[in-house]
Formats: C-alpha cells, sequence, structure tokens
C-alpha cells in the first residue's frame, strides 16, 4: 500500500470521478459529522490489515456501481 497521510474522502471522489458538484446542506440531528479513523487497533488486537487503501477500495466501489447499478 502507498504511504500513509490523512487523506479526505472529498479528496479521493474528486481524484477519481471527476470535479463533481458537491451540495453543503445543512446538518440534521445524527447526521455523521466526519471522524479521523485508522485500522491500528484492528491490526493491534485482531491481527487484521487491509489490503488496499481507501483509495483504491473506493475506486473498486465505483468501478463495481458502475457495472452494476449505474446503467
Amino acid at each position: 500500500m502507498k504511504g500513509l497521510r490523512p487523506v479526505s474522502i472529498k479528496e479521493i471522489i474528486r481524484k477519481l470521478v471527476g470535479d463533481v458538484k458537491i451540495e453543503y446542506k445543512e446538518a440534521r440531528p445524527g447526521d455523521y459529522e466526519g471522524k479521523i479513523v485508522s485500522s491500528d487497533k484492528a491490526k493491534r488486537e485482531l491481527g487484521w490489515q487491509p489490503r488496499v487503501d481507501i483509495e483504491e477500495g473506493i475506486k473498486r466501489y465505483i468501478d463495481w456501481y458502475k457495472s452494476h447499478i449505474g446503467k
């Protein structure tokens, strides 16, 4: 996997899909506020590591979506 660095989902989507319009709406109760996430605890406690980084995982999902749903 590539070197680790902070990355936003918006950054990955723009890289993979292009400069898509993102609409921002007023937050609703219970909306996701965003978090910094890491797989370190899963590795430490379960011995699990991801096989692909988040960018590759999102790319694979976009490709799958286009071939199955987005027709």
